[in-house]
């Protein structure tokens, strides 16, 4: 019984490629490189490194002095002085 032939899969440029090759060239899991080749077909975003958490793209965190509108928050206890002050004491 032979084994089974991989799965060759075409880029936007004409190449094709195994899971296994794009795994052993950017040096990243075989589950990494058959996910980037289901998701892309862009050689640029197939073959881009991996950032120290292994994910292909850097995800754009919010920063963390990011005040409430008080527009929309006029009701809310939470930013009335006086309940600020009432959970201080509590």
């Amino acid at each position: 019984m032979s084994a089974r032939p991989w799965k060759k899969y075409k880029l936007d440029n004409g190449d094709e490629i195994t899971v296994k090759e794009l795994a052993k060239k950017l040096d990243i899991s075989q589950n990494s490189a058959r996910v980037r080749l289901c998701k892309f077909s862009d050689p640029e975003k197939i073959y881009k490194k991996a950032d120290k958490n292994n994910h292909c793209y850097k995800q754009k965190l919010p920063s963390k002095n990011i005040q409430p509108n008080p527009k929309y928050l006029k009701n809310k206890p939470i930013y009335d002085p006086m309940f600020k002050l009432a959970m201080k004491a509590i």
